[in-house]
């Protein structure tokens, strides 16, 4: 799922999902534009955000490969 999508789903705005991940809004919407690439920090708490696996967002999938993942939603 893209992380505008999945964003959508929990009706939020990029302003409340950057607030409630404690990022930026250009933070969210570069990686939702495919502009910025995000840390895998950043993902974990975007993805916590979203009570979602970090895997599940298809922007975060690739980092997921090569980091290890410590736990549900853990940010």
């Amino acid at each position: 799922m893209r992380l505008r999508e999945a964003r959508h789903q929990k009706f939020l705005s990029i302003r409340e999902l950057a607030d409630r991940a404690e990022v930026s809004t250009r933070t969210v919407v570069g990686i939702e534009q495919g502009r910025q690439v995000p840390t895998f920090k950043t993902a974990r708490k975007i993805a916590g955000a979203l009570e979602m696996e970090p895997a599940e967002i298809e922007e975060f999938a690739r980092l997921m490969e090569d980091e290890p993942w410590t736990g549900k939603y853990a940010a």
